[in-house]
C-alpha cells in the first residue's frame, strides 16, 4: 500500500494490511478534500467526506466481506453496526462477497437461499438501496472454462435514500475485468457532461391538463383551425396545448416557493381582516399548485400504484429520477463488438438495429406454410367487419375482430379471444408436464418450450395479408388492416431525445389494439402446419390418459409449446415445420433461449441426442410458463422464491423508515 500511495502524487491515504493474499483496505482520496476518519478494520474503512470546510458532509464506507461462507454473518453484523452509528447521506461499496438474488450469478451450483436471504435481511434493517449501476452484470470470473465458469456479481454500491437525495445522478460504473478475477466498479457522483446537456423535450400529455376547465376549449379551437389531416390536427393541437401549458403551469414550482415565502410573512405580522383573507387565499393557491406538482412527479414516476391527494409529492419525484437514471443508455455494443458512447453514436447503433429488424426478407411463396388454414370466414363475418362505423367506434377494427376471433382460430390457440382465460392455457400445460414428471415409458414424450426473437417486430406484412387472403377475409377489410399496420414511421428515443424517422417494412406496433390479434392470426399458419403434421401421422402428440385428447402444441401469443414423442421422426418433423413457418413469416425461433424437457423414462443419452438434434439445451423441467412454475415440488420456499424476490426488489424503492414498518414489509 506504501508503494501505491507513493505513486499518487495530491493524494492523501488509509489502508489496513491484508493477511496474505486475502483481505485489506485502503482509501485514497485528493487533498482538496476533507476526509475524516470514523472507524477501520480489516474489513472496512468508514469516513466523512466534505468538499471542503462547511460543505454538507457526507458518509463512505469501503466495505470488505468475509470471504468464508461460515463467517458470511461476520459481514452482516459489522454492516448492521455502521447503519446504527448515524442517520448521515451514506453510501457503503465494495467486494461484499455474496449476491442478493440469483440472477446475479451465472455457472455453478445454485446458491443457497438462505445465504441470499441473510444478505437481504440486513440490507433492508440498514434501509440500504442499490445504487445504479453500468456496464456487465458481473464483476467476479473465476476464470474457468465451458461448464466450470461461474461468474457473479459481488462487488456493488448500496445508499440511504438520504445519500441518493444528495446525489441524484450518481451511478455505479462495473468496469473491464483485467488481471483480476475481480472488475474495478467506479461510482460517479455526477453525471457525465453530455447526460446534463439540455434536450428540446418531447411532447407529453400531461395528465394535469384535463383537470383545468380551459384544457377542452384549447383542443377544439386547435382541431378547428389545424389541417385538414388527422396528423396535422394533431401537431397543431400538440403545440396549442403546450403553449397553453407554458403559460398555465409553466411556473407551478416556482409560484409555490413564491407563495410559501409570502405566507411566512403574513404568519409574523399582524391579524387584520384583509391580512387573514389574504392568508387563506394563498393557502388555498398553495394547496391547488401542491396538487398539480403533486400530478406532475407522479405522472413521471409511474408508480400508478399509489394514489395522488395524500401530498406524496416527495416520493413520486423519487420514482421520477430513480427511473430516468435507470432508464439512461450510457454506451451500447455496436454489432461489429465495438462499444460505442455518447448520445449521438449511441442514437446511430440503435437506429442501424432497428432499421435491420423492420427490413423485409421479402418471401413470396406462402402456400406450404398456409396448408393448415382452410377458408373460416363467413359472408356474415365480412358484413360485420365492413360495416360503417360511427364516430364512438375508435378501435371499430380490434373489437369487431375479437368478436368471432375464437371461431377462426384452433381451440389451441386461446389468446385475447373472447370465452377463454390464461388459466385456461395453464392448466393443460400443468396436466401435461406433470404426466411427463411421472411417465416411465422408455418411448416418452418431450415438450419444446420455443422462444421467438422479436414476434411481433419480424412479423412479415405479405405473410399476414396471404393469411387474411387464405381465411376468407373481405378484401375491403384486408386493405384497411394492411394500410393500418404500413402507415407507420418510428422514431428511436435515446434518452428522451428522438431520433430521425425511418419507415419500417415489416413488423405489428406493441401497443397497438389490432396487433395481438393480427398476430394470432399469423400464429394460426404454425398451429395448422402442426395439426396437419398430426392428422398424418407424421407427428403424434401427447396423451395424459387414454380417453384424453391429444395435445401436439398449445400456443398463447408468442408463447409457444410444442408436444411430441421423443423420437428421431418427431425431431425432424418439428424442424420442418418451424423452417418453413419461418421463411414465411419472417419469425426466428431464437434457439439460446429455447429448450427441451422430456419425461422420466427418457435415458440421459437419447435426452442428449434429440436436443442436440433440435440444437437446442436439454433442461429437466421448463421452470415457468406464462408466468407460472410448470411443476409444483414439496419445497414451498422453493416455489415462492421467486415471488419473494420480485416483491424485496420492489420494495427497495421504498424509504423503508417512512413508508412501511418492518411487519408490513414482509
Amino acid at each position: 500500500m506504501v508503494k501505491i500511495r507513493s505513486k499518487l502524487v495530491g493524494y492523501d491515504g488509509l489502508a489496513v494490511d491484508s493477511c496474505g493474499r486475502s483481505g485489506g483496505v485502503a482509501l485514497f482520496w485528493l487533498k482538496e478534500l476533507v476526509v475524516e476518519l470514523r472507524s477501520m478494520s480489516i474489513h472496512h474503512i468508514d469516513v466523512w467526506v466534505r468538499r471542503g470546510l462547511g460543505s454538507e458532509a457526507w458518509r463512505l464506507t469501503g466495505f470488505y466481506g468475509w470471504p468464508e461462507v461460515q463467517n458470511r454473518h461476520l459481514s452482516w453484523k459489522l454492516l448492521a453496526e455502521l447503519a446504527r452509528e448515524g442517520d448521515a447521506a451514506w453510501v457503503c461499496l465494495g467486494d461484499f462477497n455474496e449476491i442478493l438474488r440469483e440472477s446475479e450469478k451465472k455457472g455453478g451450483r445454485d446458491r443457497a437461499l438462505w445465504q441470499m436471504e441473510n444478505f437481504k435481511e440486513v440490507v433492508d434493517v440498514c434501509c440500504l438501496q442499490e445504487v445504479v449501476h453500468v456496464g456487465y452484470d458481473f464483476t467476479y470470473d473465476n476464470g474457468q472454462s465451458g461448464e466450470d465458469n461461474v461468474q457473479c456479481r459481488l462487488d456493488r454500491g448500496l445508499a440511504t435514500q438520504s445519500w441518493l437525495d444528495l446525489f441524484p445522478s450518481s451511478k455505479l460504473h462495473n468496469l473491464d475485468r483485467e488481471w483480476s478475477d475481480h472488475a474495478p466498479i467506479k461510482l460517479m457522483l455526477k453525471g457525465t457532461e453530455e447526460e446534463r446537456v439540455p434536450r428540446e423535450k418531447l411532447f407529453r400529455f400531461e395528465q394535469v391538463w384535463s383537470e383545468h376547465e380551459a384544457c377542452e376549449g384549447v383542443v377544439d379551437g386547435a382541431w378547428m383551425l389545424g389541417s385538414p389531416t388527422v396528423e396535422g390536427k394533431l401537431s397543431a393541437c400538440a403545440a396549442e396545448l403546450k403553449g397553453w401549458s407554458d403559460a398555465e403551469f409553466g411556473k407551478v414550482f416556482k409560484e409555490i416557493r413564491k407563495k410559501r415565502k409570502r405566507l411566512k410573512v403574513l404568519n409574523k405580522g399582524g391579524r387584520s381582516e384583509e391580512q387573514v383573507r389574504e392568508r387563506r387565499s394563498i393557502v388555498r393557491e398553495i394547496s391547488e399548485l401542491l396538487h398539480h406538482e403533486e400530478v406532475y412527479w407522479r405522472q413521471r414516476s409511474r408508480a400508478i400504484w399509489v394514489f395522488s391527494g395524500d401530498r406524496n409529492s416527495s416520493f413520486f419525484h423519487r420514482k421520477a429520477s430513480q427511473r430516468r437514471k435507470k432508464n439512461h443508455i450510457s454506451s451500447l455494443v455496436a454489432e461489429n463488438g465495438e462499444r460505442q458512447s455518447g448520445d449521438e453514436k449511441v442514437g446511430m447503433v440503435a437506429i442501424e438495429y432497428f432499421k435491420k429488424l423492420f427490413t423485409s426478407s421479402s418471401p413470396v411463396d406462402f402456400e406450404e406454410a398456409l396448408e393448415g388454414i382452410d377458408r373460416r370466414v363467413t359472408s356474415h363475418m365480412n358484413a360485420m367487419l365492413t360495416a360503417n362505423y360511427t364516430e364512438d367506434e375508435v378501435l371499430v377494427l380490434a373489437h369487431r375482430l375479437k368478436g368471432f376471433l375464437s371461431e377462426i382460430t384452433s381451440v389451441n390457440q386461446s389468446a385475447f379471444t373472447l370465452g377463454t382465460l390464461i388459466t385456461d392455457n395453464i392448466l393443460v400445460a400443468f396436466e401435461m408436464f406433470h404426466f411427463m414428471k411421472n411417465s416411465v415409458s422408455e418411448t416418452g414424450s418431450m415438450a419444446l418450450k420455443l422462444d421467438m426473437a422479436k414476434a411481433y417486430d419480424r412479423v412479415e406484412w405479405g405473410f399476414l395479408n396471404a393469411v387474411m387472403v387464405k381465411m376468407g377475409f373481405a378484401e375491403q377489410w384486408i386493405n384497411r388492416v394492411m394500410h393500418c399496420i404500413s402507415s407507420v414511421a418510428f422514431s428511436v428515443l435515446i434518452n428522451g431525445a428522438p431520433s430521425v424517422e425511418f419507415t419500417p417494412a415489416r413488423g405489428l406496433r406493441q401497443g397497438d389494439p389490432l396487433s395481438p390479434y393480427l398476430f394470432i392470426l399469423c400464429a394460426e399458419a404454425l398451429s395448422g402446419l402442426l395439426t396437419k403434421a398430426v392428422e398424418r401421422r407424421t407427428l403424434r402428440g401427447i396423451k395424459v390418459a387414454p380417453s384424453a385428447p391429444s395435445i401436439s402444441h398449445l400456443l398463447f401469443a408468442d408463447d409457444s409449446v410444442i408436444f411430441s414423442k421423443a423420437s428421431v421422426e418427431g425431431v425432424e418433423v418439428i424442424k420442418k415445420v418451424l423452417r418453413v413457418y419461418e421463411e414465411a413469416s419472417g419469425q426466428m425461433v431464437n434457439f439460446d433461449k429455447t429448450t427441451v424437457s422430456f419425461s422420466k423414462g427418457v435415458s440421459v443419452e437419447r435426452r442428449g441426442a434429440l436436443a442436440s438434434l433440435l440444437g437446442v439445451q436439454a433442461v429437466d423441467i421448463h421452470d415457468k410458463y406464462l408466468g407460472l412454475p410448470t411443476v409444483v415440488g414439496r419445497s414451498k420456499k422453493v416455489l415462492t422464491k421467486g415471488v419473494r424476490e420480485k416483491l424485496w426488489k420492489r420494495l427497495q424503492g421504498w424509504k423503508g423508515r417512512i413508508y412501511l414498518r418492518r411487519v408490513g414489509r414482509f
